[in-house]
C-alpha cells in the first residue's frame, strides 16, 4: 500500500512530530518555516539542505511509518543546524545521542535508523 508523498503532507507530518517527545524540547521551527520537497528520485533517501529545506524521496517511500521515520532522521539534522553541533561527520557523536534517543521513544531500529 502506498499514498501519494506531498510537500503539503510532508508538512503537517512535521508539525505533528516537532510536538513530539523528544522533539518538542529541541525548538525545531513550524513547517511554515520550511521547505519540503518530494520528487520522484531513487538516489536520495532523505536529506536536510541547511537552512530550511527538507527532501524525502516519493519513489522510495510507501509507507507512513518509513516516511515519518526518515523525517524523525532529518529533524536531526536540522536540531544540529540550529544548534550548530553539525560537522563534516554526519552522524557525529551528538547525531548519534539523539538518534538513540530518537529510536528509544519511538521504538525504531537504531541500526536501520
Amino acid at each position: 500500500m502506498s499514498f501519494p508523498l506531498t510537500p503539503e503532507l510532508l508538512g503537517h507530518m512535521w508539525d505533528c512530530l516537532r510536538k513530539m517527545p523528544p522533539f518538542c524540547k529541541w525548538k525545531l521551527p513550524p513547517a511554515v518555516m520550511m521547505e519540503f520537497r518530494s520528487p520522484a528520485r531513487a538516489d536520495v533517501f532523505g536529506e536536510f539542505r541547511a537552512p530550511n529545506t527538507i527532501t524525502i524521496s516519493a519513489s522510495l517511500h510507501g509507507h507512513f511509518d518509513t516516511v515519518f521515520k526518515t523525517l524523525a532522521h532529518e529533524a536531526i539534522h536540522v536540531v544540529q543546524f540550529l544548534d550548530k553541533t553539525e560537522n563534516k561527520n554526519q552522524h557525529n557523536a551528538d547525531f548519534l545521542r539523539k538518534a538513540k534517543l530518537v529510536c528509544k521513544t519511538f521504538g525504531y531500529d537504531f541500526k536501520g535508523f
